[in-house]
C-alpha cells in the first residue's frame, strides 16, 4: 500500500480512531458564555479552574435542609429563589451548619439566579474553599435549560474517524473505506451534483445525550481549512472557493454509513436489502450499506439512491420489503397484483 504523504498524513497523525473523555472548566464557561448566560463571578475566584465533568445540574434544596444521602456534589449547584430564601430565613449559626455539611471539595461551582444577593456567609465560605459563586440575571428554569444544553454539547463523547461526511438530500452519509478507495472522489462527485460537503478525510463525531451522532470537520471553521479536499492526481481542492457557500456545511447528523469496498469474487453482496444492516458507532447503531467497487460503477448515483431509500424508510416505506410482500402474494395467487 502506498505510504500516506502530505496533508493527508498530517491529518491522520492529528486524529486517529480514538474517543476522548471530555471535561470543561468554570473559566472556560465564563470565557465562552459569560455574556450569553449573563454571568458574573462574585466570589471563589481561586477555583475557576475547577473541572465540570457532568452535564447534569442540581438544586441543593434538600441538601441545605440536611438530607445529604444522595447529594450529587460533582454537579454545578444552582440556587434559585427557594434556596436563597431558605438560607436567609436561617440564623447565622444555622446557615453556617447547613452550608458546612455540603461536600465543598467536589462542587465545581454554585450559580445564584435572578440576580439575588449572595449571603455574606456563603461568599466567605466559597472564598475560603475556593468554590466559585456566579450570579446570573436569568430565571432559574431558563438558566438550567440553556446551561444543560451547553454542557451536553461541551461534555459529549467525541471520536475522530478516517472518513468523509456528505449531506445528500438532507441525509448525512458517512463514507468509509480503506485509504485510497475513492471516498474523496465520491464526495466531490456528489458536490458536483448539488450536495454538500461537511468534512473530508477525517471526521470529528460528537455523541449527544439523546444518542444522536453529529459529524464535523476536525479543523475549526475560523481556520479556513475545513472544506479542502486532497484529490490524487489533482492536489488540494477548495470546495468553498470553487462551488460556493451552498456546497458546504459546518456539521451534520450522521444517519447512514456507506462503506466503499474493493470488489472481489469473494465479496458478499446484498441482493434485495430486505434485512437492514447496522453499524455501531460510539454505542449508537445506524444503517450500514457497503458498495463493492468495480470499474465504471457510478458511486455518486449509488450514494444518492442510498439516501433516497433511507428517506423512504424514515417515512415508513421499505421498497425491498414491499416488493417481497407483493411477490409472495403473487406466488400464492391470493389476489391480482397492482404493480403501480
Amino acid at each position: 500500500m502506498k505510504k500516506e504523504t502530505g496533508i493527508r498524513k498530517k491529518r491522520l497523525a492529528q486524529g486517529g480512531m480514538m474517543t476522548k473523555v471530555k471535561s470543561t472548566k468554570i473559566a472556560w464557561i465564563l470565557s465562552d458564555r459569560e455574556n450569553e448566560f449573563r454571568l458574573k463571578l462574585v466570589s471563589g475566584k481561586t477555583g475557576v479552574d475547577r473541572e465540570v465533568r457532568s452535564p447534569d445540574i442540581h438544586r441543593p434544596g434538600l441538601a441545605l435542609a440536611g438530607y445529604l444521602k444522595f447529594f450529587p456534589n460533582d454537579r454545578i449547584q444552582v440556587l434559585g429563589k427557594n434556596e436563597i430564601s431558605y438560607l436567609n430565613h436561617l440564623g447565622k449559626k444555622e446557615m453556617e451548619s447547613a452550608l458546612s455539611k455540603l461536600s465543598w471539595g467536589n462542587i465545581p461551582c454554585m450559580v445564584v439566579t435572578n440576580s439575588q444577593p449572595v449571603p455574606a456567609l456563603l461568599r466567605r465560605m466559597s472564598n475560603a474553599r475556593g468554590v466559585p459563586i456566579l450570579v446570573t440575571s436569568m430565571e432559574t428554569g431558563a438558566f438550567i435549560l440553556v446551561l444543560t444544553e451547553y454542557l451536553n454539547f461541551a461534555l459529549a463523547a467525541e471520536k475522530t474517524v478516517h472518513a468523509t461526511l456528505v449531506d445528500v438530500f438532507g441525509m448525512g452519509l458517512l463514507l468509509t473505506g480503506a485509504p485510497g478507495i475513492g471516498k474523496s472522489e465520491a464526495a466531490l462527485a456528489l458536490v458536483e451534483r448539488g450536495h454538500r460537503l461537511v468534512a473530508d478525510d477525517t471526521v470529528r463525531i460528537v455523541k449527544q445525550s439523546n444518542n444522536i451522532l453529529i459529524g464535523s470537520s476536525c479543523n475549526p471553521p475560523e481556520a479556513g481549512l475545513s472544506h479542502h479536499m486532497e484529490i490524487k492526481g489533482v492536489g488540494l481542492v477548495d470546495v468553498y472557493a470553487i462551488y460556493g457557500i451552498t456546497a458546504i456545511r459546518l456539521q451534520k447528523r450522521i444517519e447512514v454509513e456507506v462503506e466503499l469496498v474493493k470488489w472481489t469474487r469473494a465479496t458478499s453482496e446484498v441482493r434485495l436489502g430486505i434485512e437492514e444492516e447496522t453499524r455501531e458507532i460510539m454505542g449508537v447503531e445506524i444503517p450500514y450499506v457497503h458498495i463493492p467497487l468495480i470499474p465504471g460503477k457510478n458511486v455518486a448515483i449509488l450514494c444518492e439512491v442510498v439516501a433516497r431509500t433511507q428517506l423512504l424508510k424514515v417515512w415508513g416505506y421499505n421498497p425491498a420489503v414491499e416488493f417481497d410482500e407483493k411477490l409472495i402474494r403473487l406466488m400464492g395467487g391470493h389476489e391480482e397484483m397492482d404493480w403501480e
